[in-house]
């Protein structure tokens, strides 16, 4: 379980600049999406393999390129916290004393766990962008539903919410690559003022 919960918080540390294009441009919301550097993010964390499912609520709060990702347990306890900015991430984990630094995310995770994800993407994939700096293949989606192929996984961005009179951002999000499967389940996004 420990290390499933830091691959799901690294996986979440995206923390490049924030250029994103519109994958959609006749949508409302994505100019007001690539706008947003900073927002507090609420949901659900699922993650699926072939021989277990987890599980766990979550909160991210963005500042310009600093982040705090937060994964609480069934009673809220917090189980683990990432922190980072651009060029350095930290993550403590409940029960441990220890501090584990590195300077990306795809560092800490092929550190802790031998094997890393391209975590640097979800910055973009969460708001339902791509990653501007690679490329990314259109996928038929259903109506409302943003769908693409990038870095070998298929993102879903569904369910959007309406967050302010020019914004919409997903409420659902579904990560997928070979057997692992990722679904987050926004159910709160508050656009922040960068300090």
């Amino acid at each position: 379980m420990r290390l499933l919960l830091i691959a799901c918080t690294l996986f979440l540390a995206g923390c490049s600049a924030f250029r994103p294009e519109p994958l959609v441009p006749e949508m409302p919301d994505q100019n007001q999406a690539l706008a947003m550097s900073s927002w507090m993010m609420q949901g659900r964390i699922g993650i699926r393999q072939p021989d277990r499912n987890d599980s766990a609520s979550m909160e991210w709060l963005q500042q310009g390129r600093a982040y705090r990702i937060s994964l609480f347990g069934p009673v809220g306890q917090t189980v683990a916290r990432l922190e980072g900015r651009s060029d350095f991430i930290e993550i403590s984990l409940a029960g441990d004393d220890e501090r584990y630094i590195a300077d990306t995310p795809e560092q800490l995770m092929q550190h802790l766990m031998g094997w890393s994800l391209p975590v640097s993407h979800a910055v973009f994939w969460i708001r339902g962008l791509t990653d501007p700096d690679l490329p990314f293949t259109r996928l038929d989606g259903a109506t409302g539903e943003v769908a693409f192929q990038q870095a070998g996984w298929e993102v879903r961005a569904n369910r959007y919410q309406q967050v302010s009179d020019a914004l919409l951002l997903p409420g659902r999000i579904r990560l997928t690559h070979d057997e692992l499967g990722i679904t987050l389940v926004i159910h709160n996004w508050e656009p922040l003022t960068t300090l």
